[in-house]
């Protein structure tokens, strides 16, 4: 199984005078558009995904959507509380073990959820020495069940690197 970590883009600063409360904020126009580019790096890597689990709040949604019509066939993008920034490593194997163990699932969160997450994944361990920039993307490979320590980091790609690859 291929998991596919994707931090939400460039949103709406939380002191900003007009920002809404924290599940609210929207991605800025500079987010939009630079996620619209990271998408297209993503796609010339993978061509797409079973389904993608996002966040439900407004900002992974909208990051989420992004990535989605980058692609040419659609994609399920499916909200589940499981990627709030309060979620647990526990809450995810139950979503993605139904799908094809050779399979690709995206899950679009916040930081430093899908950091902690990560680190579990690769090295079970809660002290993560990862950074996702907004926007980035990190792929981790399980060939087994989805435990503690059973994954592979195989690559993490920042932003600028996902644009990089898209030109």
């Amino acid at each position: 199984m291929e998991l596919y970590f994707i931090r939400h883009a460039i949103a709406i600063d939380r002191d900003a005078p007009d920002a809404p409360g924290e599940s609210e904020r929207w991605l800025t126009e500079n987010g939009i558009q630079k996620m619209i580019k990271n998408a297209r790096g993503l796609n010339r890597l993978i061509q797409t995904f079973d389904c993608m689990y996002t966040s439900p709040y407004r900002r992974a949604k909208e990051t989420a959507e992004i990535v989605a019509g980058q692609f040419r066939e659609p994609i399920l993008i499916e909200e589940t509380a499981a990627l709030e920034p309060d979620g647990t490593f526990d809450e995810l194997p139950p979503l993605i073990e139904p799908y094809d163990p050779n399979g690709r699932v995206a899950l679009v969160g916040h930081e430093p959820h899908l950091s902690e997450t990560i680190a579990l994944a690769i090295a079970d361990s809660t002290n993560p020495s990862i950074q996702l920039k907004k926007g980035a993307v990190c792929r981790v490979d399980f060939s087994g069940p989805i435990r503690p320590g059973q994954g592979t980091l195989v690559w993490l790609l920042q932003p600028k690197e996902l644009r990089t690859i898209a030109r």
